[in-house]
């Protein structure tokens, strides 16, 4: 019995991947556009390649008092410029909490990070962070999802999106709790405006009055909420 395969055809553009302490950026004739490095650690999920051409990446490394889990233990975050400097060097994490498996880049310069806590069970928190020099940020912004989804929901925060036109974060969070939820990011209070929790294969068949309600879902990134599986 023979099984063949063959692959689908790339999107069109660069693909950036990592492995190890090196993020790689390659074009459609499989050749290496260029390369970045961070001197300690190991990236754990995805770095974020930004408009200035620096990478933000997410590490695993030095030492911690806490780890609740997550792939973000150490609570590590380097930004590395084009000519290889290091711009950005930040370390986030606290007594009880630490990043856990994904971040977003913003706009204005800013990130979203997702944190977990001591009771792992629940999805935990959103920061926004304001880089500050070279070693420091400001909170500018939290938003506790936990409670936001009424304590009931399970599952750690597997991915954060933000839609820059609708100013609107888009979540999801991994089984058995597997929610998608959107928050309002131009309230201070980050509303909830939608959470869906019945499956991600029947998100698409409900009907339009529903699926829709209280925000419409053809605008936001929903594709992107499901791109990991950790």
């Amino acid at each position: 019995h023979t099984t063949s395969t063959s692959a689908e055809t790339p999107y069109p553009g660069y693909t950036l991947f990592s492995t190890g302490r090196t993020a790689y950026l390659y074009n459609m004739d499989k050749e290496k556009v260029h390369e970045w490095s961070v001197r300690e650690g190991a990236v754990k999920t995805s770095p974020y390649l930004l408009q200035d051409g620096s990478v933000l990446f997410p590490l695993r490394a030095a030492e911690f008092t806490f780890r609740p889990g997550g792939a973000h233990g150490s609570g590590t975050f380097q930004r590395i410029g084009w000519d290889g400097e290091l711009l950005w060097n930040f370390q986030f994490f606290g007594e009880n909490f630490t990043p856990s498996y994904d971040l977003e880049p913003m706009p204005n310069g800013n990130v979203l990070l997702c944190a977990g806590f001591e009771d792992r069970r629940f999805p935990g928190k959103l920061f926004e962070i304001q880089p500050q020099g070279k070693t420091g940020g400001k909170i500018v912004c939290e938003c506790n999802v936990t409670e936001k989804l009424g304590g009931n929901v399970s599952g750690y925060i597997n991915s954060v999106s933000y839609n820059a036109s609708l100013d609107r974060v888009l979540i999801n969070t991994q089984k058995p709790g597997q929610t998608l939820a959107v928050f309002d990011h131009s309230n201070a209070d980050a509303k909830l405006l939608f959470s869906w929790n019945k499956g991600f294969a029947d998100l698409g068949s409900l009907p339009m009055d529903q699926a829709t309600t209280p925000t419409s879902l053809a605008t936001l990134p929903v594709g992107r909420a499901h791109r990991r599986g950790h």
